[in-house]
């Protein structure tokens, strides 16, 4: 019976300590999100404020296309919600392929999630069947999962750079923008402390690699030359400009930060807003050229 009791008061002593440890989590969860969010408010996450009405104006007399899939939707529900605040941006978004009139965002489904292939020749097929030269700025982006620990980021941007080579010299007239693969946040909690201890990958880390390979050599193909949508490279950055990053083989790679996302893939309200609001400047600054 005492050996009984002395299990008991162990185990319940243990289940203290579990319950005070979740407790300190949510706390420093909520705390976390409602810090970024309060920090975005203040900083403007970017230079939103900066543009003039003339920009915004000018935006309205530029026509796009942007093929995506579902984190595409996350970012343009975040311009629904930068749009409620600032009613001098004048952009219509509208589903389809029709030729598009100024100040109209068009947006489509663009191939098969996890072959990122198929994304690079429906991108070319929607360019081919009417858009180019007739849309003014155009791109289209991947999704982190067709990014994996199994792909071959060599032989993806190697496809990309192909087929986006061909299309500028086809249709002269339209700005093609350059789009990073987004990236997910890295496993974290009680499981991702073990598996640190016990030496394994956390969940998440292989395929970000994968992305970062990628988006490395994009970078390096097109920064200062043809504008680039640095989604990983915003995804990435708190609002304070510090880096989410991880360690694997010895090398720094970089994670979707985890208050901007609501599944540790997907963006949240946060989440999309910020990488809205950057789709906006970039769209700005292309429609200059």
């Amino acid at each position: 019976m005492k050996d009984m009791m002395k299990e008991i008061v162990f185990w319940m002593k243990s289940m203290s300590w579990y319950f005070e440890y979740c407790v300190f989590v949510c706390v420093l969860t909520w705390l976390t999100v409602v810090g970024a969010a309060a920090s975005a408010k203040m900083n403007g996450m970017n230079d939103l404020n900066n543009i003039t009405d003339s920009d915004w104006r000018r935006l309205s007399h530029i026509s796009f296309y942007f093929g995506h899939q579902s984190v595409g939707d996350n970012i343009l529900s975040g311009i629904g919600l930068i749009k409620q605040d600032n009613p001098d941006i004048h952009l219509v978004i509208r589903d389809g392929h029709s030729p598009a009139e100024p100040g109209v965002l068009l947006q489509s489904k663009i191939g098969n999630n996890g072959d990122p292939v198929s994304k690079i020749k429906a991108f070319k097929q929607v360019m081919d069947n009417g858009l180019g030269n007739k849309v003014d700025v155009a791109l289209f982006k991947f999704c982190y999962i067709d990014f994996t620990v199994h792909t071959s980021p060599e032989l993806v941007f190697n496809a990309y750079k192909n087929v986006m080579d061909e299309l500028q010299k086809i249709y002269p007239k339209t700005v093609f923008l350059h789009a990073t693969v987004p990236l997910v946040a890295i496993e974290h909690g009680p499981k991702a402390w073990v598996k640190k201890i016990i030496g394994r990958t956390l969940d998440g880390t292989k395929d970000n690699a994968k992305r970062h390979e990628f988006n490395e050599m994009l970078r390096a193909e097109y920064k200062g030359k043809e504008p680039i949508f640095d989604i990983a490279g915003y995804e990435s950055t708190r609002p304070d400009g510090t880096r989410e990053t991880f360690e694997l083989d010895g090398k720094r790679y970089y994670a979707l930060v985890p208050a901007y996302t609501s599944d540790g893939g997907h963006l949240n309200a946060l989440g999309s807003r910020y990488l809205a609001s950057e789709l906006l400047l970039v769209l700005v600054d292309a429609s200059v050229k």
